[in-house]
């Protein structure tokens, strides 16, 4: 392998979460020698895609890392189909039929990583679905959101009064009155000011949790910020209906497909990438004069100089992390059937439920249509903050899981375990509840690590995971990363139309062919 590398890169980058690889393929796009390296066998490292003998494979070596792992308390449940002798989930060729997402995330239709997409041309590597629809808690159900005119007016969780001032205040946030305007800037609590507006207890409750998307409780003393407030808002609105009835895009194969497709984009202007790898050694050299350090360059088989180092906190050096910065709740369910009529949907549980989150709680459902399961099973992915430093997703997770799904019985443990003795068979009873039947799960705490202050200045160390459901945060730090290399380039500027490419070699021949002509 040394002999197809070179000596010297301008960048190195270690790992391939979205962050990375969006780097990656802005510095390949404008010229930059880039040497893209990932321990793993997988494209996406902590926001990648796993079929169910890779994910196996994943939260096995994760046991063994202590506190270098970054998904811990893992629980494993049993396979449990209602059948008598199962198949193997986990391994052969039914395991690949499955996929699923370390970190699930949507598109803002609305958004400037749409844009990048489009603009980059890693678009034409990716395909998209609609959400059919968005859900939210209420009483014990889940509600369909009213956003829509058209949701509005056929929504049951509203009555009559409340659809006109829903009506009033939506169209308010695009053409806003002087009154309004008046009120924006009397009110600087975004919950405080949607009871200016006259919004019902009801109202407010829509309107915070699912299109401000506000993750905790809100209260008039306790409340983010109007403008805040009406921006995230807005966002939901002006994403709606662009492609479809709800303002999400969502990837075809998983979340893990972004990553690939900027890397593919990057490999295009010549990157060169090597998965299960990693550097044995990292070089860091003091720089004359200054009280800083700098990475001079890998070893990898050979010594490898670079003028700059990127990777994410899970492929640097122990040294270099100092804390967490966010532990994620999270569950993967296989279920036997929807949880309500629509395939692929997402529902937010809000902040100071019944369940006793302090987050809210996302659920987003996939099936066969987004090529991440096989007919007839369904995956569904659910995500929280971790209540406290200590807590486990089981903890988190399992008392709304138990009230919506019809799960085997196991105990729970703290490390990954296959679960042994009494699990409850389908039965007519259970069949009859209504629930979905859950035929495997699993539940693991995602630990974001923080990268110390003191780096080498050609260092820079990508965050892990967030907890907003959008994709946005990678692109922004990716930006970053880019311009503290490149302060002068353009961040991934529009791609070429292929018409308007000349090729020099081309060129060339066509000036030959037309001069032998002419002494003919």
């Amino acid at each position: 392998m040394d002999g197809s590398l070179l000596d010297h890169y301008d960048t190195v980058i270690v790992g391939t979460s979205l962050t990375e690889t969006i780097v990656a393929a802005a510095l390949a796009r404008i010229g930059k020698s880039v040497l893209h390296l990932d321990r793993g066998t997988v494209y996406g490292s902590v926001t990648g895609s796993y079929n169910l003998s890779e994910l196996s494979t994943l939260l096995t070596q994760q046991q063994t890392l202590g506190d270098k792992a970054f998904l811990k308390n893992i629980v494993i449940g049993d396979i449990n189909d209602g059948s008598e002798d199962p198949p193997d989930y986990l391994s052969g060729p039914l395991a690949r039929k499955f996929t699923i997402d370390l970190s699930p995330k949507f598109l803002w239709s609305s958004s400037d990583f749409i844009d990048t997409l489009i603009r980059s041309g890693v678009s034409r590597y990716l395909e998209f679905r609609v959400l059919q629809r968005c859900y939210m808690l209420v009483d014990n159900s889940l509600v369909a959101v009213p956003a829509s005119k058209g949701d509005i007016f056929k929504s049951k969780a509203v009555n009559l009064k409340e659809k006109r001032q829903l009506m009033k205040f939506l169209g308010s946030l695009s053409q806003p009155s002087e009154a309004d305007q008046i009120l924006i800037q009397e009110h600087d609590s975004f919950e405080s000011y949607l009871v200016a507006r006259g919004l019902t207890a009801n109202l407010r409750n829509f309107v915070v949790n699912s299109l401000a998307m506000i993750p905790t409780q809100q209260s008039e003393d306790d409340s983010i910020s109007t403008a805040e407030g009406l921006q995230q808002t807005g966002r939901f609105l002006t994403s709606l209906a662009r492609y479809g009835s709800t303002p999400f895009l969502v990837p075809l194969y998983g979340t893990g497909e972004l990553a690939q497709a900027f890397c593919r984009l990057a490999a295009v202007y010549g990157a060169t990438y090597c998965l299960s790898i990693a550097p044995s050694s990292i070089s860091v050299a003091e720089v004359e004069g200054e009280t800083s350090s700098r990475v001079s360059g890998i070893t990898v088989d050979k010594d490898i100089t670079c003028d700059h180092f990127v990777c994410n906190a899970d492929h640097a050096e122990q040294k270099y992390i100092t804390g967490t910065s966010a532990t994620l709740s999270r569950a993967v369910l296989i279920t036997a059937a929807s949880l309500n009529d629509d395939k692929i949907f997402m529902a937010t549980i809000p902040a100071g439920s019944k369940y006793g989150n302090e987050h809210s709680i996302t659920l987003f459902q996939t099936d066969e249509s987004l090529s991440t399961c096989p007919p007839g099973c369904y995956i569904v992915h659910i995500t929280t903050t971790a209540s406290s430093p200590t807590s486990t997703a089981y903890d988190d997770l399992s008392p709304f899981i138990e009230d919506f799904f019809s799960v085997p019985k196991t105990e729970k443990g703290e490390e990954i375990e296959e679960k042994g003795g009494e699990t409850e068979e389908t039965t007519p009873e259970s069949e009859a509840s209504g629930l979905p039947h859950v035929i495997w799960s699993l539940y693991f705490n995602q630990i974001s690590r923080t990268a110390s202050s003191n780096l080498p200045v050609n260092m820079h160390v990508a965050a892990e995971v967030d907890s907003s459901i959008s994709l946005d945060a990678a692109l922004v730090e990716a930006a970053a990363i880019f311009s503290s290399i490149c302060p002068e380039e353009e961040f991934i500027p529009l791609v070429p139309n292929p018409e308007d490419i000349i090729y020099e070699t081309y060129a060339e021949d066509e000036e030959e062919t037309e001069d032998d002509e002419k002494e003919r």
